[in-house]
């Protein structure tokens, strides 16, 4: 299964590290922007030709203990579902992390 990510502001923010922009000239604009503005996370997935979510993490970290709800709540019952003895492995995850 392939996942991905995606944080919403109701503010509008935008994370510049995860967005490009290409131009002849590089802009000079300063946006003011508030620290904690309302937002959401959304994680989705795709398995084979069918999506698992979306899953929406509002107003809260990402932590191991609701991250584990996302994974044995919501995705693994539908993961087997579609394809049943699947192994699972984070990636890119060390051993001490989540």
């Amino acid at each position: 299964m392939f996942s991905d990510e995606a944080t919403f502001h109701a503010s509008g923010t935008v994370n510049q590290h995860n967005t490009r922009t290409w131009g002849l000239e590089t802009p000079r604009v300063v946006l003011e922007e508030s620290k904690h503005s309302l937002k959401v996370n959304v994680r989705r997935g795709l398995l084979h030709d069918r999506i698992i979510g979306p899953y929406f993490f509002s107003e809260v970290t990402v932590r191991s203990d609701n991250y584990l709800d996302l994974l044995e709540i919501f995705a693994f019952p539908q993961i087997e579902d579609l394809q049943p003895n699947n192994v699972f492995q984070q990636y890119k995850a060390s051993p001490h992390w989540s």
